[in-house]
């Protein structure tokens, strides 16, 4: 993002289809599937549809983790994603939890 700001302002010559400011809401996998909520597209024939979301902070205390998955109505197993999305291949990895032990997990310093 950083790196085409810097373009713009260096070229402003260049037209830039999508300036990162109207973007941005995109590079949140939460606020990127709430805008295809926010079509209401109920009148159209078809359908359209999200899966049900929730998005777990490291600020949350790991022991509700399996209360909350509860509550948001979703069942196991479940996918978990990186919640950025930037294009990288760390925005596209995906974990399959088989349990609610396999969703909370503590780091552990390990080799040199």
């Amino acid at each position: 993002m950083e790196c085409v700001m810097t373009h713009m302002k260096k070229h402003p010559e260049v037209t830039v289809l999508d300036p990162p400011d109207a973007i941005q809401l995109l590079h949140i996998r939460q606020s990127m599937l709430q805008n295809v909520v926010d079509l209401n597209l109920s009148d159209c024939h078809g359908m359209v549809a999200i899966p049900r979301q929730l998005v777990i902070t490291k600020e949350k205390d790991p022991s509700n983790i399996p209360y909350e998955v509860t509550k948001a109505g979703l069942m196991l197993p479940l996918v978990a994603k990186p919640l950025l999305v930037d294009g990288s291949a760390k925005s596209h990895e995906l974990f399959y939890c088989l349990s609610f032990s396999s969703l909370v997990l503590a780091f552990e310093k390990h080799g040199y």
